[in-house]
Order: C-alpha cells, then structure tokens, then sequence
C-alpha cells in the first residue's frame, strides 16, 4: 500500500464531507470506492473502443459477408453434416 496526499478544493471537500456522514464512511473509503467505479468504467469504455476497432473489419474486403447470408451458409452446413 501507499500513501498519497491530495488536495481538493472546498466544493469537492464538502461533497466528500456530506457523503462521508450520509454513508457512514470513511473518506479514505470513500476515494477508494471512487477509484474503483473509475477504473471499472474506463475498462469498459476500453472493451468499446476495441469492439468499435474492431466492428466492420471485413467491409470493402474480398472476405466482406452479408451478416444473415452468413447464417444461412453456415446453417446450411450443419444441416448437411447431421
């Protein structure tokens, strides 16, 4: 663990005072809870950024489908192979 100091301005200040009585934490628990939230938020706002890379990466190539023509070839194929 380590030890960090910050500084905060009064707004911030009395919005962690107020959520530290509403809540009955700490505000060291308070900041962590914080930091949690943010560092699941931007992981996902990560997953979405790589998703939206990746989304559409065969269109204008020779590989370029027709998503429902897909699923029909492929289904066609398990039919045959059963």
């Amino acid at each position: 663990m380590s030890r960090i100091n910050i500084v905060l301005d009064d707004f911030r200040t009395e919005g962690l005072e107020q959520l530290e009585f509403k809540e009955k934490k700490t505000k060291t628990q308070l900041i962590k809870e914080a930091l949690d939230l943010l560092f699941r938020a931007k992981s996902i706002e990560s997953q979405k950024d790589d998703l939206q890379e990746f989304f559409g990466i065969l269109k204008g190539t020779e590989m370029e489908v027709d998503g429902l023509e897909y699923q029909r070839q492929i289904r066609e194929e398990w039919e045959r192979n059963q």
